[in-house]
């Protein structure tokens, strides 16, 4: 009896690597990535605002207590998805919401639940520290970063992380062909499958690992397991196989065929 890394190491003497093939983003859950991938830009690529506050200046607030508040003037709104359209001023502060960039001139982001407003007023009763409540340009990803190498199988998580991205296409490998053939025990006739139906767990979890499973009508799984026909099954499955029922479906097998 040979070990197990034997077996595998025999096995895999035989396997080819497929070719590759571009697949738009939307298709590649569950396929195997052929490619690098690298990030062309910093993500965020600006800082932006961890919260919905107001972005400030901190040298503004400097002198902000509870017992003398700063007050500073409100000058514009940026809501996420848009830009400021000028920078701050001194004594001014914008309108801001989360995942919004910062306006140039702010370096500081106030919550809303520390402020009192009035009017175009905005008071503080505390400073507000450079860098607080913002994220800086690149601090989830630089540009130049790898961030997935070839042979990743692609999850949900991955997917969203391309799309960040700006990825639309990426070139996987092409999935293996596999026939599912749902074979008896040995108290029927070992080469007739009789009301048989698709192995749908295994064909799903076959799927999810980047595999091909030809759908195929119900009484197609009616199958007549004679040499010739497996043969064919095997060429255009390019000898990829999987055996519902585990070792009994495989000596099933092997004693049928053995018997025609």
């Amino acid at each position: 009896m040979i070990s197990v890394e034997e077996a595998r190491e025999r096995v895999l003497a035989h396997v080819a690597v497929l070719g590759s093939e571009e697949v738009v983003l939307a298709e590649a859950l569950h396929r195997v990535l052929d490619q690098t991938i690298a990030s062309e830009r910093d993500i965020p690529p600006w800082p932006n605002s961890s919260m919905d506050g107001y972005a400030v200046r901190s040298a503004d607030t400097g002198r902000a207590s509870p017992g003398h508040p700063v007050t500073l003037r409100l000058a514009g709104r940026v809501p996420a998805g848009s830009v400021a359209s000028r920078p701050v001023a001194a004594g001014e502060t914008f309108r801001i919401f989360t995942g919004a960039p910062l306006p140039d001139g702010a370096d500081g982001v106030v919550p809303q639940e520390e402020v009192e407003t009035a009017g175009d007023a905005v008071r503080l009763r505390s400073p507000v520290a450079a860098g607080a409540y913002v994220r800086p340009r690149g601090e989830d990803l630089r540009r130049g970063d790898r961030i997935f190498a070839p042979g990743r199988l692609l999850v949900p998580a991955d997917i969203g992380i391309l799309a960040t991205l700006g990825r639309h296409q990426v070139r996987v490998v092409q999935r293996p062909r596999v026939e599912v053939l749902q074979i008896p025990g040995r108290r029927k006739p070992a080469w007739v499958v009789s009301n048989a139906q698709p192995p749908r767990g295994l064909a799903g979890r076959l799927r999810r690992r980047a595999f091909r499973i030809p759908e195929h009508h119900p009484e197609h799984w009616a199958l007549l397991l004679a040499a010739d026909r497996l043969e064919v099954r095997l060429t255009r499955a390019k000898r990829w196989l999987a055996f519902a029922g585990g070792a009994l479906a495989l000596w099933s097998l092997l004693c049928a065929l053995e018997e025609r």
